[in-house]
Order: C-alpha cells, then structure tokens, then sequence
C-alpha cells in the first residue's frame, strides 16, 4: 500500500498533466524506453535504438511481443500515431501539455516496417530519449478514442486496474500478458488517495501504509529516526525535481529594472529559508539541479554568488544601495501572490518568509492568495508582480528548464523574459552531445539568467524523502530515478512473505 496524494484526471497518460496522475498511470501504462535506474535509460516497448552519424535520426526496433489492455499487438504504426497524438497532429485530441514540446526537435516520424519506427529531427536532440522516458510519453494504440481514455486505461503496463473508488483507492493487479518475463513481481497494489499530511503519517506509523512518498513533520520524525536506526524502516533521500524561487513578471515595473530584481536575490537569507521553511532540510541551488551529474554547483560555489553570502547584513545593505539607484530609496510597496494548494503546505510558509525578508531591504508586500486554475491563468499571462514558484521538471534535463520557462516562446514562461543572447545560447547547448561540455554550457546559461539578468530568486532545493518498511523492496534500494514522472512502473518491487 502506498499514498498518492490527489486521485488521477483521466488514463490518457498522454493529456493527464500532475505527478499524481503519472504516478498512477505509469503502472498501467509502457513508453519506448523507461528510467530503469537513476540517470539511466532502458528499452521498453523497444528492443533497442540508435542514432544516425549527424544526431539528426533515431531509429526504435520494437518488441513483437507487446499486448494492449484491448488484446491488441503493438507496432511500428502505433508508435507513429501516439507520438503525433502527442504532438498536436490529431485533431481529436489536444497537444500533450507534459510532452507535447517535443514539436521542437522532431520533423516527422516514419514507419519503417512493421517493427521499426525512425523519428527525424530538425537537428541533434540529446534530451529527446529522456523525455520519451518519461510516463506522459507512454504508447497507446491506435484505435482507441477520447472517449475511450476517459473510461479505462488502454495502454500496456505491469499492472492492470482491478477496481477505483474515486477519492478513495486504486486497486491495480499483475498483467499476465505484460511483455517482461515474469514481471512483475508483486500480484497487486494498492494506492490510497490521501491528502491530508497527519493522516498519512498516522496510516505509515500504524502499518497501513508500506510506503510514505513525503518529509516527515517534527512531531513524528524522532519515531521515525528510531524505527530507521533498528532496522524497521529505510529511508533515502534526495534533493527534488522542482527549483523553487521567486519569481517577478520583468514586463511589469518596477520588476523591469534589473536592479529591483538584484535587490530581491540579495535580501534572502536562504540557510535562514532552509530552517524556517524545510525544516532544516534542502540544499543550496540555481535553477539547475543539484543532483545531475554535469549541471548541478557544490554549496562551496553556491557561496560565490549574490545573495548566498553568509554575511546577510552585507546583502541587505547592497539591496538598499540598488534600489536607490532604480528610484526607490525607501523602498515600495507592492501585491505578492502565491498558490493556495493543499499538496504543498510549504506553500503559505515560503510566502510569509519571503515576505519578512524582502521588508528588511524595504519592498512592502500585501497578499494575495489564489487557487488553481485561476493561479496558471494568471500567471501565464503575467497578471502578477512577485510570488514564490518553481520549475517543475520531468526529466531535469536543461533543455526542458531553459526551453520551457526561460526562451522568449517557451510554454511556461512565466516571467515575460525573453533575451537573444540566451536564445544563441540555447541552440549551441541543446545540439552538443557531449555531456560535459553541454553540462558547461548549461551553466553558462544559468549564468546568464542568474548574474546577468536575474530574472529569478533561487531559494533552497528541497530535499525530499521515501520512507517504507524494510520488509518491502521497491526500487529506492538499488539507487533513485531521474524524477518521479519516471520511473514508477513497480515492476521488480517485491515483498517479504509474511
């Protein structure tokens, strides 16, 4: 039994858009390839792939052994139609929010033969393969209707939905007809849909639940400590997908002025942040994460940047000096919205510090809550002036953070940014293949958005945490997953006879 904490908004893993629904979909549900293992990526559906010479064509060899929920065999043209589905090429169904951007690598996509599909693309794409691994990229066939979505899950999967009471529980069962030799090991999972923190805790402590996706709250980290240190539970930790910070709509005064936004950076106490907020939990970052291999900076670097000096009195008072250059000696005052959102309960925490912190350089802030969907709908359209947010990321490849939130058309651009130098930079990074040098030019990149025209306060990453009995062996003990859209199929979790 493990907790997802809100129930899904449909099956089509294609259109659905949260975590939540990711984290349910993908056991009943299979892509071209799969994060097996963390910062590598395995064949799923496909028996292998390979790019051509010039990095401009990437052929799959599929599997002849693959049975969808309707007791259809996967091919060539299958794959074809899902990933156009995906892409916004079939009018009865929307372009996928989560995977849909891959428009900008790939030109067209050709059937080969019946077990063979080649995609094209404008030019090299390293990131492609990690967004096709993750569980909104799954392969669907080709017969089935919005309609149909809307109903049942259609896809292929190591489980198979026996039963879902909405609000409730899933009740997902083996496949006999999944495509894995013997997979997958367990013959049923249950996920309980729980929103509220206390409960899930109370459910994990009493043995209700086996697995507990969340941090732990003071009152029950001592017991949790103790039951780690006699072997009862595990626990690994890690620092999370999404880069939270401050964002400001730079197409609005007095957020235009670089200088406020330099202010803004210098006047967060981020150890302060980690105490206040996480619980004394998160590591220092940018906007790339901390924990890939290429891109992320040591918390020894981090201290080399403004608005990370231990010395915050220091900060404060350079905060002070830029403002009065910008026109605001004693400071403005202004509106700070942030999300109302029960699965984040950092949430209201994270804007009364930032609150308290930006007063001491003098910029006034009055709240202002609001509530999905009214929140994306207004920040997408710059309707804002400052508020606390992150960069979500699936496959925390720096393509997806620079061409999503940080290009001048990116699909959630929140900030109104838009500059030429990064867009150069942008093509040279995303096309290298070399993962070192494109890990150099990634922090160029960060460089230039950060220092440069700091158009983004970072705040601590949050390190997040996966606690389950010892008694239970899901992937957590061989290593971690790039993020959790990936990933959670459950295919090789296992646990002890009672």
């Amino acid at each position: 039994m493990e907790d997802t904490r809100r129930d899904g908004t449909g099956f089509d893993p294609n259109n659905t858009t949260s975590g939540f629904d990711n984290q349910i979909n993908i056991t009943m549900n299979s892509g071209l390839v799969w994060n097996c293992e963390f910062d590598v990526i395995c064949p799923s559906v496909s028996k292998s792939w390979e790019w051509s010479a010039d990095g401009t064509a990437l052929t799959f060899h599929l599997r002849d052994d693959v049975k969808f929920a309707d007791g259809k065999m996967m091919d060539a043209a299958d794959v074809k139609w899902t990933f156009e589905k995906m892409m916004g090429f079939n009018p009865d169904f929307s372009i996928s929010a989560r995977v849909g951007w891959m428009t900008n690598y790939i030109i067209d996509i050709e059937v080969v033969d019946d077990h063979t599909v080649q995609f094209n693309t404008f030019r090299a794409a390293p990131a492609l393969i990690r967004l096709m691994a993750v569980g909104f990229a799954s392969v669907l066939p080709n017969t089935v209707t919005a309609d149909m979505m809307r109903e049942a899950p259609r896809g292929v999967g190591p489980f198979s939905l026996a039963e879902h009471i909405p609000g409730s529980l899933y009740r997902l069962v083996r496949n006999d007809d999944y495509f894995e030799p013997e997979m997958p090991y367990l013959d049923e999972i249950h996920l309980a849909v729980m929103s509220d923190r206390a409960a899930i805790e109370a459910a994990f402590l009493t043995g209700k639940l086996d697995i507990n996706n969340g941090a732990w709250s003071p009152s029950n980290l001592g017991e949790i400590e103790a039951r780690i240190a006699n072997g009862q539970v595990k626990q690994f930790e890690y620092p999370g997908g999404n880069i939270s910070g401050v964002y400001m709509a730079v197409t609005n005064a007095p957020w235009d002025d670089v200088r406020v936004r330099k202010a803004v950076n210098l006047a967060i106490d981020r150890d302060q942040f980690r105490e206040a907020v996480y619980d004394g939990d998160g590591v220092l970052s940018l906007i790339l994460n901390a924990n890939i291999p290429n891109q992320g900076r040591t918390e020894e670097e981090m201290r080399e940047f403004p608005g990370f000096n231990i010395d915050k009195e220091a900060d404060r008072a350079a905060a002070r000096l830029l403002l009065a250059e910008a026109g605001f000696p004693d400071g403005f005052d202004t509106t700070q919205q942030y999300r109302i959102s029960g699965a984040d309960p950092a949430a209201s925490a994270s804007a009364v510090f930032i609150q308290d912190q930006l007063a001491k350089v003098g910029i006034r802030t009055e709240f202002e809550g609001i509530r999905d969907p009214t929140h994306f709908e207004r920040f997408s359209r710059l309707d804002y002036n400052i508020q606390q947010y992150g960069f979500a990321q699936q496959t925390l490849d720096p393509d997806e953070l620079f061409g999503q939130y940080l290009l001048c058309d990116g699909s959630r651009n929140w900030t109104g940014y838009c500059s030429d130098t990064l867009q150069a930079m942008f093509v040279g990074m995303s096309s290298e293949q070399d993962p070192v040098k494109r890990g150099v030019l990634a922090r160029e990149m960060e460089d230039q958005v950060i220092l440069t025209d700091a158009i983004y306060a970072p705040l601590p990453q949050r390190t997040r945490f996966y606690t389950w009995y010892s008694n239970v062996h899901p992937h957590a003990d061989g290593g971690w997953y790039i993020s959790w859209y990936m990933e959670r199929k459950r295919q090789s979790w296992w646990k002890d006879a009672e």
